[in-house]
């Protein structure tokens, strides 16, 4: 499915580059010229209204049934009653109907909370004996700003969108990864 899209963008680098080919090794550093060439262009403070956290959800929603076939994620809202801060989602995957794993988002600073963005595995997914599966559960952590224009609608920088899809990235990893052993799963090795 994302074969077109990945050859436009290696297409696109290549010309950057001014090269005839790319090597492996060549790519990072291409990537990261062509990302700073970008950047001197925007001014991201003008473009925070354009990424409201609802429509960053619903973004996650789509990347993941698009690139899982068969897959289904629900996006909910904590019941602030039930968590440990307000504010809390719920990212709940599911495949022919059984939940893999469930992915809590906890986005947004306040006092007392880590200054970073991290994804942390609270159960790992494995298979525990025949038939017997264990779903994972992770947390991702950021501190995003939160900002809002006025009313109740909560945006993201286009920084801390990139940030959000990076970090769900490595959690849903450690969602669809199972293996017999705990320490072998997700990032870790699964």
């Amino acid at each position: 499915k994302i074969r077109p899209t990945a050859r436009e963008e290696y297409d696109s680098l290549l010309d950057f580059s001014g090269k005839a080919v790319l090597e492996p090794w060549d790519l990072s550093f291409y990537q990261q010229r062509a990302k700073e060439n970008l950047s001197g262009h925007i001014d991201e403070s003008s473009l925070w209204e354009s990424f409201s956290l609802e429509a960053c959800l619903r973004g996650i929603e789509l990347v993941v049934t698009e690139i899982f076939d068969g897959v289904e994620c629900r996006v909910s809202q904590v019941d602030p009653e039930a968590s440990w801060c307000e504010g809390l989602w719920k990212v709940s995957i599911i495949e022919d109907g059984t939940e893999l794993g469930t992915i809590y988002l906890d986005l947004f600073s306040r006092e007392n909370k880590a200054q970073q963005s991290a994804h942390f595995v609270v159960q790992c997914s494995r298979n525990k004996s025949e038939g017997d599966f264990q779903e994972a559960i992770v947390v991702l952590l950021c501190s995003f700003s939160g900002k809002r224009n006025g009313g109740n609608t909560l945006y993201l920088f286009p920084s801390e969108v990139k940030t959000l899809f990076h970090e769900f990235g490595h959690a849903i990893h450690s969602v669809f990864s199972s293996s017999k052993y705990h320490y072998l799963s997700g990032t870790r090795g699964g």
